[in-house]
């Protein structure tokens, strides 16, 4: 197989092309199905049956509605108005996450997505029980969080032009400012009566790392197969062999000789990214199919 019959290798792909439709078309549009959902329900039939049994509270879960923690980030607020709440998320949900869908795939990206809904929604619950236990939440913006923080995770250092600003940031910047804001309205503004639940918001950001950190270098949840063969440990002493190889391994470069060589490395790492995803490569790996990319023409 040719190089540049391969997905990630085409031009203006901008990295690994997941296949099949768009993982961030198919939640928007999931999110704007249910929203105009919620408006039959409450215009037509005069009911709040959506929010009543969907949403998340102390109330729903030690009612049984253990299904909850994920369900509340699927309904909006604003019925019968501009609906603000859902247009906002879905815009952060569109620029954010297109960047993810080359690096993780659309399982993946879909997973990342609905783990940050439910640890922001236990983050959220857990502030309930110390405050206001009646109260509920509904709301796609933990999710979005999440994805935001793996977003700008993976351009940490490198500087980026802000839609319609006149000015760069690195990522590492931008995580911060959507830190410190939700951290200062959590203390000031939710701790203090509002009812927007920037505590869901930061917990989405926790969720959006410990996917980051644990769970996306691995297969995709979905696919228990391969998990269970990640999973199987090797007896102790090909452990330690391995890690004393790794150790060395790290003080030398590897030397592709030939065409034929590079060609077969390539192909193993797009295999690679085929089944784990982008954010699975080292960086010698990065650098072979840099190198790849003006080699093999």
């Amino acid at each position: 197989m040719s190089i540049y019959s391969r997905p990630y290798m085409q031009a203006d792909s901008g990295g690994y092309a997941p296949s099949g439709p768009s993982a961030v078309k198919r939640i928007i549009i999931v999110l704007a199905a249910v929203y105009v959902l919620q408006n039959v329900f409450n215009f037509w039939f005069g009911s709040r049956f959506l929010e009543e049994y969907f949403s998340l509270s102390l109330p729903n879960i030690f009612s049984g509605l253990l299904y909850t923690p994920v369900t509340y980030g699927f309904l909006h607020a604003g019925l019968g108005g501009m609906p603000w709440h859902l247009i906002i998320n879905g815009l952060m949900l569109f620029f954010f996450g297109r960047v993810l869908e080359a690096s993780l795939g659309n399982r993946k990206l879909t997973e990342l997505f609905i783990f940050s809904i439910i640890v922001g929604g236990f983050v959220w619950l857990f502030m309930r029980f110390l405050t206001s236990p009646q109260a509920y939440l509904i709301g796609a913006s933990a999710g979005v969080y999440g994805v935001i923080t793996v977003a700008l995770i993976q351009v940490w250092r490198q500087r980026i032009q802000l839609w319609l600003l006149p000015f760069v940031l690195e990522g590492r910047h931008l995580f911060y400012f959507f830190f410190f804001i939700s951290a200062f309205l959590f203390l000031f503004g939710e701790l203090d009566g509002t009812t927007v639940a920037h505590s869901a918001h930061l917990g989405g950001m926790l969720g959006g790392w410990l996917y980051h950190r644990y769970l996306a270098p691995r297969p995709a949840l979905s696919d228990i197969a391969s998990w269970s063969r990640t999973s199987s440990r090797e007896p102790a002493w090909t452990r330690r062999r391995t890690a004393v190889k790794a150790r060395g391994a790290g003080r030398y470069s590897v030397n592709i000789g030939g065409t034929k060589n590079l060609r077969a490395e390539v192909d193993r790492i797009l295999d690679k990214i085929n089944e784990k995803g982008f954010g699975s490569l080292t960086e010698e790996e990065k650098k072979t199919l840099d190198r790849a990319k003006e080699d093999l023409r």
